[in-house]
């Protein structure tokens, strides 16, 4: 199938809306933010990796966006922790994590855990619409510790890896079945199976979730939209059928 970019679709659906709030949980080096922050939303971001912080820090700042731009330096969890071990590999700047899941990561740093919560409740938020999760599997643990009882954003992104998880406690469906458990329209877009970290990977398909992967070693991100959030959800789902026809 090739290519498929999920936060460029996310951007055409939601980013021409009046300015809003966007939280990016594993920023890396900022280049799903950076068009929020273009178009003057508040945007909170959290990073652990130091070697990426000098990228974001100017991002903000170079692009005059500072008053509107929060760099978090704490890994994400359920729970706030005071240390936690953090793993980086020579593989792939992308692939740094608490999970040691290469035998390739090295521990590279000590890091403080925050939980979504703490943070939200620190930076006076109210409400998020739009909440992007890639967090080398982390990310079922990062959702667990948002307040959703408080506030529900409009739309999420967030990955899922059965290779990152195996052994943790929890799958692609205990992410996606929280989403639909919180009463949001849910898709899953998959991603055939890494062959190489850092490389270019292949996109396979986009589905209205709950469904079956079709490879039990992919990997791919779920999409989900707020059920308040009508048109959203039918444009999206419009677009999963243009590119189901196009397999």
């Amino acid at each position: 199938m090739g290519q498929f970019d999920e936060s460029a679709l996310i951007l055409e659906l939601i980013g021409q809306q009046p300015a809003g709030v966007m939280v990016d949980v594993g920023a890396h080096f900022g280049s799903t933010l950076k068009p929020y922050l273009q178009r003057g939303w508040r945007v909170i971001a959290a990073e652990p990796d130091s070697s990426k912080w000098e990228k974001l820090t100017a991002l903000g700042a170079g692009q005059k966006f500072s008053q509107n731009f929060s760099l978090h330096r704490d890994a994400i969890g359920e729970h706030d922790q005071s240390s936690a071990e953090f793993y980086t590999s020579r593989e792939s700047t992308g692939i740094a994590s608490l999970i040691p899941f290469r035998e390739s990561h090295e521990r590279s740093a000590s890091v403080r855990v925050k939980s979504l919560r703490s943070i939200l409740r620190e930076e006076s938020v109210s409400q998020v619409d739009f909440l992007k999760v890639d967090t080398e599997g982390m990310d079922y643990a990062v959702l667990k510790g948002f307040p959703f009882e408080k506030m529900q954003p409009k739309i999420i992104l967030t990955e899922f890896d059965e290779l990152k998880t195996t052994g943790r406690g929890h799958d692609f469906r205990s992410l996606g079945d929280l989403l639909v458990s919180l009463n949001y329209t849910v898709f899953l877009s998959e991603w055939f199976p890494i062959v190489r970290y850092g490389g270019n990977h292949q996109w396979r398909s986009i589905r209205r979730y709950p469904c079956s992967l079709s490879d039990p070693k992919a990997w791919g991100n779920f999409i989900a939209v707020r059920e308040d959030q009508i048109d959203i959800a039918s444009r999206l789902n419009d677009r999963a059928r243009e590119l189901a026809k196009a397999a």
